[in-house]
This record gives structure tokens, C-alpha cells and sequence, in this order.
């Protein structure tokens, strides 16, 4: 992907219409996240901690999750003329450090009278669905 915004149209934009990105969360991406946010909970950051919880790793941050779907709503789709308004997430699995995972955005809803699109997005991975999650997005364009 590069670090250019897709430029679409109300018109271009249909109901069911869909985009995937894929993403994989680094421990370098992690310590960035730590460094920011100020959260280090072990959960997050020490392996052995995280694995006496039940867990087969560093669990990633729900934040980074979040992050990439930050991406996906400014960068991709609704892109440039889109401002997201609202977003209810639910996480169902943990995501782990160098977990591959893909993020699939599906067009729910467009109100013409309001230009505001409804969208369903789910991340999955070999694992099943780790998050999913209803974003509404004003279109300004």
C-alpha cells in the first residue's frame, strides 16, 4: 500500500462493496505503542506473564488493532472525503505478535440524504475471527 489516499467519488462508493488490507503487528510495533500510550502491561510485553494467563504469546494492543483500521477508513475506504464518526469494536481472540491478519471492510449501508456510510469490519486470521466491529464515516467530498 503506499502512503497515498484513494480518491473516491460518493457516486463510486455502493452498498457490499468491499476492501481488504492485510497487516502483521511487530514487536517494534509494540514498543512504539508502549512508548506512546504508556501502557505496559505485561500482558502486552512479557511473554512469560501473558503465557501464566493463558495466552501462546504477547497478546498486541487493541490499539494497534484499531490502528489499522484507522488506515483502512482514511487511506482506503471511504479514503480522502471520508471522517469516521463512531466505531463499537468487539475483540474475540487475542492477536499475537507476528500473527499475520486480514482486515475486511464491508460497505453496510449508504445514506444518501445524511452521505454517511454504515461499514462492518471483521479481522481474521488462521484463527478465526479475532475482532469485529461497526464504524460509521461522514463523506465530506
Amino acid at each position: 500500500m503506499t502512503d497515498a489516499c484513494i480518491n473516491l467519488t460518493w457516486s463510486s462508493i455502493v452498498a457490499g462493496d468491499i476492501r481488504e488490507i492485510r497487516f502483521e503487528i511487530s514487536q517494534h510495533d509494540m514498543d512504539r505503542f508502549a512508548a506512546l500510550s504508556g501502557d505496559h502491561n505485561p500482558v502486552h510485553q512479557d511473554a512469560a506473564f501473558a503465557s501464566q494467563q493463558g495466552f501462546d504469546g504477547c497478546v498486541v494492543y487493541g490499539g494497534l488493532i484499531v490502528a489499522h483500521i484507522s488506515r483502512m477508513l482514511g487511506m482506503v475506504m471511504p479514503g480522502r472525503f471520508g471522517l469516521w464518526t463512531g466505531l463499537n469494536i468487539q475483540f474475540r481472540k487475542p492477536l499475537y505478535v507476528g500473527e499475520g491478519a486480514l482486515l475486511t471492510l464491508i460497505v453496510d449501508n449508504k445514506s444518501e440524504a445524511a452521505r454517511m456510510l454504515k461499514l462492518k469490519i471483521h479481522v481474521t486470521t488462521d484463527r478465526g475471527l479475532i475482532a469485529s466491529a461497526v464504524c460509521e464515516s461522514v463523506f465530506s467530498g
